[in-house]
């Protein structure tokens, strides 16, 4: 993996070093929704029926006015990981087409976006629902491994309409 964040000792931060991570401990993650990244400028560019998207303000864009899960990929064009991943992400995204919106984002180019993402290391993934980080990954995973993850994050957006909608019935 390659570390895209300021220098700081593993030991200092109590990660472990060995430990693949984003670099975001889940009990810190943001609560209220829409508070990770700020609110893109000007009027959306965004084709909305297409499934996947590329750049820092698509992504912007997405975490903010998207009604599907949206799923992040954040790679450096000089990673060796990444450039095995794209084509096993790209596979699985393809299955998922119309469900989601999938980004990616090139760390190098979109450093501003990076910043408040808490990257630590790339390929590193990150899945949003409802302007909320519901999972998070890094490294190196299979197809199948990725499938399962992008299938669990709709079951969770599911089972939470789901529920919405029952307490909306009983009300």
């Amino acid at each position: 993996m390659v570390n895209v964040a300021p220098s700081t000792s593993a030991v200092a931060s109590g990660t472990s070093p060995s430990k693949k991570s984003v670099g975001t401990d889940p009990s810190k993650l943001y609560l209220e929704p829409n508070t990770m990244f700020p609110a893109p400028e000007g009027p959306s560019t965004l084709d909305w029926n297409e499934t996947s998207h590329s750049g820092g303000d698509a992504l912007l864009e997405l975490y903010h006015g998207s009604s599907r899960v949206v799923i992040v990929e954040y790679w450096y064009k000089k990673c060796a990981m990444c450039k095995v991943m794209q084509p096993l992400v790209q596979r699985v995204v393809r299955e998922f087409t119309g469900k989601i919106h999938f980004v990616e984002v090139e760390v190098f180019e979109s450093k501003k976006v990076v910043q408040h993402a808490g990257l630590r290391s790339v390929p590193a993934f990150q899945v949003f629902y409802d302007g909320k980080m519901i999972d998070h990954f890094s490294g190196l995973h299979t197809v199948k491994a990725m499938r399962a993850i992008f299938s669990n994050a709709l079951e969770m957006t599911a089972e939470r309409l789901d529920n919405f909608s029952h307490a909306e019935v009983r009300s």
